[in-house]
């Protein structure tokens, strides 16, 4: 499988899985970001540790046009920037399931969304690893 792609196992599907996610997930907002992070221990690693919803708001962003120019940013820089937060919950042997939900009511430039989807990762990573210890003591 190549590293920089993103495919449709890597989309979370289903609304029985969504549903979960959106009421026993953990919620924080980056802006123009609120993140919605599921992460489940398994015994063994599943083909697809990671799985992510992109969604932005037909209230705030009219034109279905524009709705998907900004979820296409989305998508492309979550692509270029997931790999080692793949690698960290295959490592940890984690399901993850992740919503990325626009809440800004422009469309911002193309580096400004990367930017802060990296942060993102890296936070989720460090509060994935936080949560996971405090389990252990």
């Amino acid at each position: 499988m190549k590293i920089f792609s993103f495919y449709k196992k890597e989309r979370l599907c289903g609304k029985k899985n969504i549903t979960q996610l959106f009421e026993t997930g953990n919620a924080f907002v980056a802006y123009p970001f609120r993140v919605v992070y599921l992460s489940e221990k398994q015994e063994v690693a599943s083909a697809e540790p990671v799985q992510v919803l992109i969604s932005v708001s037909k209230k705030k962003h009219r034109k279905a046009n524009v709705r998907n120019r900004i979820k296409r940013l989305i998508r492309e820089s979550y692509r270029l920037n997931k790999q080692y937060f793949i690698d960290f919950a295959k490592e940890n042997t984690l399901n993850i399931s992740l919503a990325f939900q626009y809440i800004c009511d422009e469309v911002l430039k193309y580096n400004l969304i990367e930017n802060k989807i990296r942060e993102i990762l890296i936070k989720l990573k460090q509060d994935i690893e936080n949560k996971q210890q405090n389990e252990k003591i």
